[in-house]
């Protein structure tokens, strides 16, 4: 599977993915660190975009 790593999250995360068996980039390597979501997002190629928001917590009632 491949993983594209958002600019909000540290690049740390690359190695330790990889060593889970992933495919993994960070977007500092791919693309301009002033991109939009939306511009991330269109480049998706069957792959998994991690961004902070799927890190956030989950309010409980």
């Amino acid at each position: 599977m491949k993983v594209l790593i958002d600019m909000n999250l540290s690049p740390a995360w690359c190695p330790v993915l990889r060593n889970g068996g992933l495919e993994v980039a960070h977007w500092s390597h791919l693309g301009d660190p002033r991109a939009t979501d939306d511009s991330i997002l269109e480049l998706r190629d069957n792959g998994v975009i991690l961004t902070p928001k799927a890190f956030q917590p989950v309010a409980r009632a």
